[in-house]
């Protein structure tokens, strides 16, 4: 669910608690609705930039109605977003409302740390 006066900023009380989670496990620069490519307006919902890694909230996958993302225009921005992502070198996890709180969210989040690391090893 987007804020009505920032529709970039979730109002999905899961989501800040999320953030929160991740700033004190990860250590590292945790970073909500970050433009990763100045020349369009796609921001990713969670950001670990030193990482390349891009954590996408996919809410209203549960609606009935097609509306927002869950519109045929709305899949096809999300598909070229994170195609966008892929061929800038990001790594995409995505993710419904209701596993962003789960610790296999988040050891899913440090296992990829984890490959990035290694990778620059």
């Amino acid at each position: 669910m987007m804020n009505k006066n920032n529709p970039y900023l979730h109002t999905n009380v899961n989501y800040g608690f999320f953030i929160t989670i991740l700033k004190q496990q990860l250590l590292t620069n945790v970073v909500p609705e970050y433009r990763f490519c100045p020349e369009r307006k796609y921001r990713i919902d969670v950001a670990l930039p030193v990482y390349k890694i891009a954590i996408e909230i996919e809410g209203g996958v549960y609606q009935t109605a097609s509306i927002g993302h869950a519109s045929i225009g709305g899949i096809l921005r999300d598909m070229e977003k994170y195609n966008l992502l892929t061929e800038l070198g990001w790594r995409v996890l995505r993710y419904t409302t209701d596993k962003l709180n789960k610790s296999a969210t988040l050891e899913q989040i440090k296992n990829t740390i984890n490959i990035v690391n290694n990778k620059k090893d």
